[in-house]
């Protein structure tokens, strides 16, 4: 019985070691890589200033419950300017480069 429980108790203890290791740090294959963001966001009272390394193709301003506030289709400029008559605190903000990369970010309004 002693026997037996030592082995259990071994066991418990090894496979902790074994399963949980001694580096809590992710293998590198499941690390995400950032893509780093070709553009900046100013926000103001009602609208939103974005200027971009890359060409604008178009945005779309969403409030929290999902409603369509804005958008802009066909921009093909470096800058944009979208005024926002929504009320509320806080927008997602959709950029689609004409490369057809497209970013999208939480936005709280001041």
């Amino acid at each position: 019985m002693r026997k037996s429980l030592f082995l259990f108790v071994i066991l418990v203890i090894t496979g902790n070691t074994l399963i949980y290791g001694q580096n809590n740090n992710p293998p590198a294959d499941n690390v995400k890589n950032k893509k780093t963001k070709p553009y900046t966001i100013q926000v103001m009272k009602e609208k939103i200033n974005v200027n971009s390394k890359k060409n604008i193709a178009s945005c779309m301003v969403w409030n929290m419950d999902g409603h369509r506030v804005a958008e802009q289709r066909t921009i093909n400029s470096n800058y944009t300017t979208i005024p926002i008559q929504a009320k509320g605190r806080f927008f997602f903000l959709m950029i689609t480069f004409t490369d057809r990369e497209h970013f999208t970010e939480k936005i709280a309004m001041p």
